[in-house]
């Protein structure tokens, strides 16, 4: 499947924060923004994916219907991760070409167009859910005492 990964540089302070909270708590806390994100890429994808205009195909549309955003868990105390899969057999020679067909990217330009915004709010996302996390913790050892 074609497929974009985009490292993430500067949330020291943030995983540091992440680290100090419950281990549920931490993982919800990433899951909004991590969603959010990827469905932001599924979307900008799904709108550049060519849809076939040949008669003779029995499914057109297939391949941008095909697009899904998955969650991942590494291991047990890990964060999680998401992947925009688009699944339709047709995905990769289409990015990529074949001996017998030139390539029409569409998955990379598409990721390429949103990454800046993506990554922009996902971490303003992740900002206000760290600190609303933070502050739940607080009010409720607050209550707790």
């Amino acid at each position: 499947m074609p497929w974009a990964k985009t490292k993430l540089e500067g949330f020291k302070e943030c995983r540091e924060a992440l680290q100090e909270m419950p281990e549920m708590i931490r993982r919800l806390t990433v899951r909004g923004p991590l969603i959010e994100a990827a469905r932001t890429i599924q979307a900008a994808v799904e709108e550049r994916a060519p849809v076939s205009s040949r008669p003779s195909n029995p499914t057109p549309g297939s391949l941008k219907a095909s697009g899904k955003s998955r969650r991942h868990r590494k291991g047990r105390g890990s964060l999680d991760t998401v992947a925009v899969i688009f699944a339709d057999p047709a995905a990769v020679p289409q990015e990529y070409g074949t001996t017998k067909q030139a390539a029409h990217p569409y998955f990379r330009p598409a990721v390429d167009s949103v990454e800046a915004a993506v990554m922009a709010r996902f971490g303003e996302a992740l900002k206000e859910a760290v600190d609303k996390a933070a502050a739940d913790l607080a009010a409720a050892s607050r209550n707790a005492a």
